[in-house]
């Protein structure tokens, strides 16, 4: 599909669901395209269908191989702050025939998926235990 007729198709999804902005969509199908790769690392099928926990996988990595310690941030400013709101960008794109689904695949498969603060809060967040020791430091060295 040409950028082209998938940014046609993104600004049709916006007018009906404003919700998510364009990037949320670019970004959710550069995610899919790392899903893939890590699902079907040596398979060489054109199509690749991952489930709902390894596209969120992909979510996971690409946003934060992108974005680093400002992903959580950056998908929050696109109005995604759960595994639903995945859910439902992925649901929107099914809808307009840019995602493909099984029969088996349902937008309650993403409810239980990983905790965002987890995800991309918390690995970036110094400790207490970090804190308390670099105060100790500095109270000794003065």
């Amino acid at each position: 599909m040409l950028d082209s007729q998938f940014k046609n198709l993104i600004e049709e999804i916006t007018q009906r669901d404003s919700r998510y902005p364009k990037e949320a969509y670019d970004f959710l199908r550069d995610s899919l395209d790392v899903a893939q790769s890590l699902v079907h690392e040596n398979d060489d099928e054109r199509i690749k269908h991952v489930d709902a926990s390894q596209l969120l996988e992909g979510v996971r990595v690409h946003a934060i191989e992108r974005y680093g310690p400002m992903a959580g941030f950056i998908l929050n400013e696109w109005g995604i702050f759960t595994s639903m709101d995945i859910g439902n960008l992925v649901f929107n794109l099914i809808e307009i025939g840019l995602f493909s689904k099984k029969e088996s695949d349902s937008i309650e498969d993403f409810e239980n998926g990983f905790s965002f603060f987890d995800a991309f809060i918390k690995p970036y967040t110094p400790s207490i235990k970090s804190k308390a020791l670099k105060n100790q430091k500095k109270q000794h060295t003065a």
